[in-house]
Order: C-alpha cells, then structure tokens, then sequence
C-alpha cells in the first residue's frame, strides 16, 4: 500500500458495483474496519520477508514472527512469540486482499508451531497478518508459495 501515514488508525469498508446495459446496482457498505499502521515502513527486496508495515521480521518488546520454509510450496510453519496473552488471529490475504486462511481467535503461544498448509493455493505473494483481539496489526510478513 502506498500513501498511509505511520503510526495512524484508518477506517475503511467496500460495496459491490456492477453495470449492465446502461444500468449500475452498488451493494450495500460492509461493516467498518479498522487498522493503525506501525510506526514504520520498511521494504527489503533481497529476501522473502517485506512487509506493509514495518519490518518482515518484527523484533521489538512483544513480538516477533517468521515463517517457513519461505517460499513454501505444500505449507508453512508460523514461528511466533509474543509476551501478551491475549488471543490473536492469525491471517492470510492474498495480494488482492482476499482472506485465503485464518487461525481463528488463538492463544500467541499456540499460534507459535502453526503449520498451514499452501497446496491448494496459487503460486505467488500472500501477507500473513497476526492482529489482536481489537484488530490492531501485531505483525505482517510476506509468504511466498512455488509449485
């Protein structure tokens, strides 16, 4: 994403549009969203972890997540370590945005060992993100998938 501000909350929601001869339907608004965007914004093109917002590998006070193999052909291990212990949910966008894999509300330290399986996915780029239970991006790094 390009042209957000560090450190800012955004709120953001979509509808459907479709025309056909001369007529366009828009669908109704989906609920509001929210994301704050880390205090930096970081891109490292000589390996497998760039990120939208901040580093691949997040290293600070409360986390740090990697993922591998990376790239991954049949599936992934989440290594992640937190010293909160509020649930999380782990996600996996593909670069349209589109939500291919969630962890579902879980424990950081479970999330930690998770294996998620990439076999029935495209080859190409996803974002994993870890968000906590008020939706605020814990860490996000890139996934890569071969076949």
């Amino acid at each position: 994403m390009k042209g957000l501000t560090a450190s800012t909350t955004y709120e953001w929601h979509v509808a459907t549009s479709d025309s056909a001869n001369s007529i366009v339907a828009t669908g109704q608004f989906s609920a509001i969203s929210t994301f704050t965007t880390a205090s930096a914004y970081t891109e490292r093109s000589n390996d497998n972890e760039v990120s939208l917002f901040g580093k691949g590998n997040i290293k600070d006070d409360n986390n740090s997540i990697s993922v591998f193999p990376n790239p991954a052909s049949n599936y992934f291990i989440i290594r992640y370590s937190s010293t909160t212990t509020e649930n999380v949910h782990a996600i996996l966008y593909n670069m349209s945005g589109k939500a291919v894999w969630t962890s579902g509300a879980i424990n950081g330290s479970a999330l930690n060992g998770q294996k998620v399986a990439v076999s029935q996915f495209a080859s190409g780029l996803y974002y994993l993100k870890i968000m906590d239970e008020k939706g605020a991006i814990q860490s996000v790094i890139k996934v890569s998938v071969i076949k």
